[in-house]
């Protein structure tokens, strides 16, 4: 009777830990589900700073155009 009890609670323990492992299996899917979309939302965010920078430059680069138009209009009127 003794053995039948320890298998008995062994089975027990069994079937607790494998519950348990199903749980944190659950848990660890979501996680990594959570972590994939962290990782697509910075790389969306991080895309979208390489696109401001760039725009930020091609401003510069077309005010820095314009500024010499006006150059050569006033050097053109004076000559």
């Amino acid at each position: 009777m003794p053995n039948e009890d320890n298998v008995s609670a062994v089975e027990s323990l069994i079937v607790n830990d494998k519950n348990k492992l199903i749980e944190l299996n659950k848990k660890l899917d979501r996680e990594t589900i959570s972590f994939g979309y962290l990782k697509e939302s910075i790389e969306i965010i991080a895309y979208i700073m390489k696109i401001l920078f760039e725009l930020d430059d091609f401003e510069k680069q077309l005010t820095n155009i314009q500024t010499s138009i006006v150059e050569l209009e006033a050097w053109f009127s004076h000559n």
